[in-house]
């Protein structure tokens, strides 16, 4: 696959087929797993502030 914004530059037909949201294998983020990483995490904090 290339880039999404490369593929825009080709014709209708390679913007299909090499698209990464049109291939197996792909996924999109929205950028906020490290958020949710974070946000989980918070909940051991008081935990591990009262071990050290």
């Amino acid at each position: 696959a290339v880039l999404i914004f490369h593929a825009y530059a080709h014709v209708q037909h390679c913007q299909v087929k090499l698209n990464p949201k049109y291939r197996d294998g792909f996924g999109l983020t929205d950028g906020e797993c490290l958020e949710r990483l974070w946000s989980y995490l918070n909940r051991f904090v008081t935990m591990t502030r009262k071990m050290g």
